[in-house]
């Protein structure tokens, strides 16, 4: 072989990519022309990528000397000066990884700050709990159902009553009837009605007297889990004592227990006689039938009877049940879950709670089946997501401003801002759904900034933000909004893509290879976005198919309409100020707002002023540094401001529209904004402190004057928020100015 021929063919080899044939090439040269470097240059030219990395330096050097000796010394030198740089900065980039995992297997400053910021919210989250008394709430519960013909469900008692000495006095008989309600009947409205009668014996006709009649539960969204006394028995005969009791409705209730007291305060041992339909609250027992539904019927009834032990007869005080503060008790929208959540568990009964879809119900009720039905069990995974939620953000924001700092900093402003510690202890589906609502932003940021390089990563990542998406959707159907805001990023991508392709085009190759991974990208995002989220939605209905499609009796078209609806559908309350809140005055952070049992949904009107401040003028600078072709046309304002604003406003946007015009205009409805909302104060910090131009001395350190305005306006948001935490928590304040602070956080 000669070695023209040698180098045509080798060239033609190595643009091929056929590195085994060049490498062949280049051994033949240095055996038949062992004084020729041509041999030993191709080598070095496949170690080294044609002199673009360093290789293996022991065998490269081997290779460089062999080439030196026989290559004139000006070519010698040029190529010997490429390898040295080469070695170099393989050197520094060896040192840096070296250090980098170092500073992995140590905690930060940042770190550590995010640990501590977690701890403390973790530890407020816990106290609003409410005392580890909330777990003697009953549990099992018995569901009366609406029959035919208008008639009641009835559960008949016989009780064994207690005796002084062996007889039977005043202080023996049934001093009051205590029922602890589990769930609510949305179709009954805000009051539901309970009827009681009693009778002597079995033969002896039923009577609303002697302190019966027909007791109304005034607003069952708010007394889910509340011992409520029914009637007050005025019966005096210690010779034909009332022994049969009756509790008939027409509504669709729970009934989590039933508590028979005497007049000393003691329990009075019951069983259940039978159970079902009857057309009077006044019925002889003896007439009731006796059929296999009733036997059935009562069976199922012994559940307001097995967990008697958790009433709490100290409570009882005055003819009231003393409970507990309110981080204790179910809200409205709480006790219409928990209802949810327990029929999904047990799998009898309809959904009542028509604003979330399935998955997110299923998550509360992980929490559901470990720590029961109450508020630890209710709140345990909203917290536990509301937590996650503060750390990915911290991730998210350092992503998206390539910075520790920023990303404790959005996470910290998001932790202290008061929507998510408010919505961290509601056992609802809000704070589930902001976690994967901001997931699946955080993938299609990270998908942006790969989308340009073409790599598989940036498919992994489209995908990721495409499942985040489908489990947003699948906790509330109001997610399908958030599309809007991963479309605008998605589009965003693909033209950065271009861009990046149309200013390092060499050729029809590269333009077709950026064509064939756009149409990729297209796919991926058709399928992930759209096919995917169907399937997962439609799986997770299926999974509690009984309790939403046979209980629920739920035809396919009924299904979608109320999937389709549940965004539009007013939130459970009684209150109607809940769905007429002008979300938009949440921007400037309206007062905290009351809540049902006392509970209160707040932000700061501090950092909600500041946020707003935040986003204005980050608007204004963006679009004057568009219009004026200065800053824009850096890749520096691109990246650090450009293209953090405009992810910001998509998601932010995207997700504020909605809760500003919809029928659930509710305070929670913000608390997913706020992720986004919150974030603008990083932005504008930055815009600040990049074009500071005045800076004060302080005891010798330097500090820009807007750097310094910024620090004390956060500062003075966190101390409100330590008395508007008092207040929350159910704390008095006595001074008239903090009690303010409080209620204005």
């Amino acid at each position: 072989m000669q070695l023209k021929e040698a180098k045509e063919k080798f060239d033609e080899l190595y643009r091929k990519g056929d590195a085994a044939g060049a490498g062949e090439i280049a051994k033949t040269l240095m055996r038949e022309f062992p004084d020729s470097p041509r041999g030993y240059y191709y080598a070095l030219v496949l170690e080294t990528k044609n002199f673009r990395v360093a290789g293996d330096r022991e065998k490269t050097a081997k290779l460089y000397e062999a080439f030196a000796a026989r290559a004139e010394k000006s070519v010698a030198k040029k190529y010997g000066d490429l390898l040295a740089g080469l070695n170099l900065r393989a050197q520094k980039q060896e040192s840096v990884a070296v250090q980098a995992k170092k500073e992995k297997k140590k905690i930060t400053p940042v770190g550590a700050l995010l640990v501590a910021l977690c701890v403390l919210f973790a530890a407020a989250s816990i106290l609003s709990f409410g005392s580890f008394r909330t777990f003697s709430e009953p549990y099992t519960a018995y569901q009366t159902v609406k029959w035919e013909e208008n008639m009641y469900d009835t559960v008949v008692y016989k009780l064994t009553l207690n005796k002084e000495n062996g007889e039977i006095t005043d202080g023996c008989l049934v001093d009051g009837i205590w029922l602890n309600l589990g769930g609510i009947d949305r179709s009954a409205g805000s009051n539901v009605s309970v009827a009681v009668s009693s009778a002597t014996s079995a033969t002896g006709s039923f009577s609303t007297g002697f302190g019966g009649g027909t007791k109304t539960v005034a607003n069952t969204f708010d007394s889910v889990g509340k011992w409520i006394r029914l009637v007050q028995s005025t019966s005096t005969s210690t010779t034909s004592p009332r022994i049969y009791y009756q509790l008939s409705t027409k509504s669709e209730l729970k009934y989590n227990e039933v508590m028979f007291l005497d007049r000393n305060g003691r329990k009075i041992a019951a069983e259940i006689v039978c159970a079902g339909p009857n057309e009077k609250t006044n019925e002889a027992l003896g007439k009731l039938i006796t059929s296999d539904l009733y036997r059935d019927r009562a069976e199922a009834a012994k559940a307001t009877l097995d967990e008697q032990e958790k009433f709490d007869l100290s409570a009882v005080n005055g003819g009231s049940y003393r409970t507990e503060d309110y981080t204790g008790k179910l809200t409205e929208k709480e006790s219409a879950v928990l209802d949810s959540v327990r029929n999904l568990l047990s799998g009898e009964n309809g959904y009542t709670e028509p604003t979330s879809n399935a998955f997110g119900l299923q998550l509360i009720a992980v929490g559901v089946a470990i720590l029961g039905g109450n508020t630890f069990g209710l709140r345990f995974m909203p917290t536990l997501f509301a937590l996650g939620t503060i750390v990915l953000l911290y991730f998210f924001a350092k992503r998206l401003f390539s910075s520790q700092w920023a990303g404790f900093a959005a996470a910290f402003l998001f932790a202290v801002g008061g929507y998510a510690l408010s919505a961290a202890t509601l056992g609802t589906t809000d704070m589930i759904f902001a976690f994967f609502a901001l997931l699946s932003v955080y993938f299609m940021t990270l998908f942006y900034q790969n989308a340009r390089k073409r790599n598989q990563r940036s498919y992994v990542y489209l995908a990721l933000s495409g499942a985040a998406y489908g489990l947003t959707v699948s906790i509330k159907t109001q997610g399908v909004f958030l599309l809007l805001a991963l479309v605008a990023v998605f589009i965003l991508a693909l033209v950065a893509q271009h861009n990046a392709g149309k200013d390092g085009a060499k050729g029809e190759d590269t333009a077709s290879a950026i064509a064939r991974s756009r149409n990729l990208y297209v796919g991926t995002f058709l399928l992930t976005f759209i096919l995917l989220p169907v399937i997962w939605i439609a799986l997770t209905f299926l999974f509690s198919y009984h309790v939403y499609f046979v209980e629920a009796g739920l035809s396919a078209g009924a299904f979608f309409r109320r999937f389709f609806a549940a965004p539009f559908t007013e939130i459970s309350t009684q209150y109607a100020a809940h769905n007429k809140t002008n979300i938009l005055g949440w921007l400037i952070g309206y007062q905290a707002e009351k809540l049902s049992a006392s509970k209160y949904f707040f932000g700061n009107t501090v950092l909600s002023l500041l946020a707003l401040f935040s986003f204005l003028y980050s608007t204004v600078y963006v679009v004057y540094a568009f219009l004026s072709k200065s800053e824009y046309k850096t890749a520096a304002f691109r990246k650090q401001v450009a293209f953090p604003y405009a992810v910001l406003t998509a998601a932010f946007v995207s997700t504020w529209v909605f809760s500003a015009f919809s029928s659930q205009q509710f305070a929670s409805g913000f608390m997913l904004p706020s992720v986004f909302y919150y974030a603008f104060i990083v932005l504008a910090a930055r815009l600040f402190v990049t074009q500071e131009t005045k800076v004060i001395s302080v005891n010798g350190e330097k500090a820009g004057v807007s750097t310094l305005l910024f620090a004390i306006v956060i500062a003075f948001a966190l101390v409100l928020g330590v008395f508007a935490y008092a207040k929350y928590a159910g704390i008095a304040l006595d001074s008239y100015p903090l009690d303010l602070a409080a209620i204005r956080w």
